[in-house]
């Protein structure tokens, strides 16, 4: 299946932004930040990047702490991307409560087969 260009910008600023997450976030342990879905316009100009955080009762924490590297997000992700523009970043949380449940659940899973 072909898929559109702003398909693969999305599965491309998705990538690279987890690597970001693995090396910028300094997450507590036992808490995950995910990212589930990215929306990026039709012009290119912005990016909604939706985070599922686990444990639940974490989440704002974890996007404060992520808006507050935004800059330094958005720098990263601009020298990685081989773009004429790079799309404007935004963080939101994860509403898509199923979706978060089923992820919280894999954690829950991966929890137990870890210990």
């Amino acid at each position: 299946m072909k898929m559109n260009r702003l398909e693969r910008v999305n599965q491309l600023i998705k990538r690279e932004l987890a690597n970001i997450f693995l090396k910028e976030l300094d997450l507590p342990s036992g808490v995950f930040a995910t990212i589930t879905t990215v929306e990026t316009s039709k012009t290119l100009e912005h990016c909604t990047v939706f985070v599922s955080v686990f444990p639940e009762k974490k989440a704002n924490s974890v996007l404060k702490q992520i808006e507050s590297k935004i800059f330094d997000i958005q720098k990263k992700l601009d020298k990685k991307l081989r773009m004429k523009f790079v799309p404007k970043i935004s963080f939101k949380k994860e509403e898509n409560l199923e979706r978060a449940a089923k992820i919280e659940g894999l954690f829950h899973q991966l929890e137990k087969e870890v210990k």
